[in-house]
C-alpha cells in the first residue's frame, strides 16, 4: 500500500527527532535525554504493536483466500433443504460449477468458484471475504483506523517544531495522507461491522435476499450455519 511509506516516514522522522534532540548530541541534560529514549522506545513499541495488529489479519486474508479457497471444491446442498432466490422464487442453481447452492453460498468471479459465506472481493488487497477469513477481516478492519491515527497524532507532534522546518513539509503531507487514510479506513470499518456483524447481512443479499424452503416450496425457519454475529 502507498500510504505504509507515508506512515514509515512520519515514525523515522519521529524517533531521528526524539534521538537528535538536545542530550543525544550535546551531552548535556542527561535526565532530559532519558526521557526522550524512553519515548522513542514507547513510540517504536505502540507503532510495530498496532502494524503487526492489522498486517497479521491481513497475510491470514490473502492466506486463506489465495491457498484455501483455491484450493476447495464447491460443494452442492442437500435436498430439501433448498435456498430459493427471493426475487424470483427459483431454487439457486450455479451453473458455473454445477452445484445447488448451499445456504449463504455465493458464486466468486475472480476465483470462479462457490465459497460458502461469500461476502465481497476487496479491491484494495485484491482478495475475497468468505467464511474462512471473515473474523480475520473484521480485526484487520478494527485496527487499520487505529494505526492510521496514531501515525497522524505522531506526525503532526513532530510537524511542529519550528526548529526543523525542512522536515515540516513532508511530515505536513504524511499528516494530511494518514488523517485522509484514517477516515477513510474508518468508515469502511463502520460499514463493514455495522452489515456483517450486527445485521448479518452479506453484500448479495442486501440486493437480493434468500430462504430456506422444502420440497413442497415451504419456507423455513433461517438457520444461519455461518453466523459470525451477536444475535
Amino acid at each position: 500500500m502507498r500510504h505504509c511509506r507515508s506512515t514509515r516516514l512520519a515514525y523515522d522522522s519521529c524517533v531521528k527527532y526524539l534521538l537528535d534532540s538536545p542530550g543525544f548530541t550535546d551531552g548535556t541534560a542527561v535526565q532530559d535525554s532519558k526521557t526522550h529514549l524512553r519515548t522513542a522506545i514507547t513510540i517504536s513499541v505502540i507503532f510495530g504493536i498496532l502494524w503487526l495488529s492489522w498486517i497479521l489479519p491481513l497475510g491470514y486474508c490473502l492466506w486463506s483466500y489465495y491457498w484455501v479457497a483455491q484450493r476447495r471444491k464447491p460443494v452442492s446442498t442437500s435436498l430439501p433443504n433448498k435456498q430459493v432466490d427471493g426475487k424470483h422464487g427459483e431454487t439457486r442453481i450455479c451453473y458455473v460449477c454445477n452445484i445447488y447452492m448451499p445456504a449463504r453460498t455465493y458464486h466468486c468471479g475472480p476465483m470462479r468458484k462457490c465459497l460458502p459465506h461469500y461476502d465481497h472481493f476487496c479491491p484494495w488487497w485484491m482478495g475475497g471475504v468468505w467464511v474462512h477469513n471473515l473474523k480475520a477481516y473484521l480485526t484487520f478492519l478494527a485496527f487499520l483506523p487505529l494505526y492510521h491515527a496514531f501515525v497522524f497524532g505522531v506526525g503532526m507532534w513532530v510537524a511542529v517544531d519550528k526548529d526543523r522546518r525542512s522536515h515540516v513539509k513532508v511530515l505536513m503531507g504524511t499528516g494530511i495522507v494518514c488523517g485522509l487514510a484514517f477516515l477513510l479506513s474508518l468508515g469502511i470499518m463502520i460499514g463493514m461491522w455495522e452489515r456483517l456483524v450486527f445485521r448479518l447481512s452479506l453484500e448479495a443479499e442486501d440486493e437480493n435476499p434468500c430462504f430456506l424452503v422444502d420440497d413442497e416450496g415451504v419456507p423455513q425457519e433461517s438457520k444461519d450455519p455461518w453466523s459470525q454475529g451477536w444475535r
